[in-house]
C-alpha cells in the first residue's frame, strides 16, 4: 500500500529506508516500516531509596545491601561508584546488570565512635536519556552508634 506524501517527506522516508536496509526498488515496504523496533534500553530499579543501619554498637561491622535491578532490555552499567567515609562500598568492578536481571551492591560500616552518622552512596548508570555522562543516583545512608556503657 502506497501513501501520499510531500516530496520532502518522501525523500526523508526514502533516506530512512535506505539506511535501515528496508528498500525495494524505490517502493516502501509496509512490513519493514511497521516492524522496526527501537533499540533496547536499560531501566534502573532500586530495592530501596535509602540505607539505614539503625542502632549499632562500637566495633560492630554491619552490612546493608542495595538491590540493583534492570527492568529494561539492554545491559545496565554502573560507574563512578563512591560512598562517604566511614562507610565502604563492596561491589564487582565494572558492575553490570543484564536485561531483566538484578544484582547487589553492599555498604559496610564498622563504627569507631558513638553518634549519629550520615553519608551518601553515589553512582552513575547508562541512562540513554541522560547522554554520555549517564544519570547520577544518590542514596542517603544513616547509622546511629550507641555509647559503650561497659555493661554487658
Amino acid at each position: 500500500m502506497r501513501t501520499h506524501r510531500t516530496d520532502a517527506a518522501r525523500a526523508l522516508a526514502l533516506a530512512s529506508l535506505l539506511l535501515s536496509g528496508c528498500f525495494d526498488d524505490g517502493i516502501e515496504c509496509a512490513d519493514c516500516i511497521d516492524d522496526t523496533e527501537a533499540p533496547g534500553a536499560p531501566e534502573l530499579a532500586l530495592s530501596q531509596a535509602s540505607l539505614a543501619f539503625g542502632d549499632l554498637q562500637l566495633g560492630q561491622t554491619t552490612r546493608e545491601s542495595l538491590g540493583i535491578g534492570n527492568q529494561g532490555s539492554a545491559e545496565l552499567a554502573l560507574a563512578s561508584i563512591t560512598v562517604t567515609e566511614p562507610f565502604v562500598a563492596r561491589y564487582d568492578d565494572g558492575m553490570t546488570v543484564g536485561a531483566n536481571s538484578s544484582s547487589m551492591l553492599y555498604v559496610e560500616f564498622t563504627p569507631v565512635q558513638a553518634g549519629e552518622l550520615t553519608g551518601t552512596l553515589s553512582f552513575t548508570w547508562n541512562d540513554p536519556a541522560a547522554g554520555q555522562d549517564g544519570s547520577l543516583v544518590e542514596i542517603p545512608i544513616s547509622a546511629s552508634v550507641l555509647e559503650d556503657t561497659g555493661l554487658d
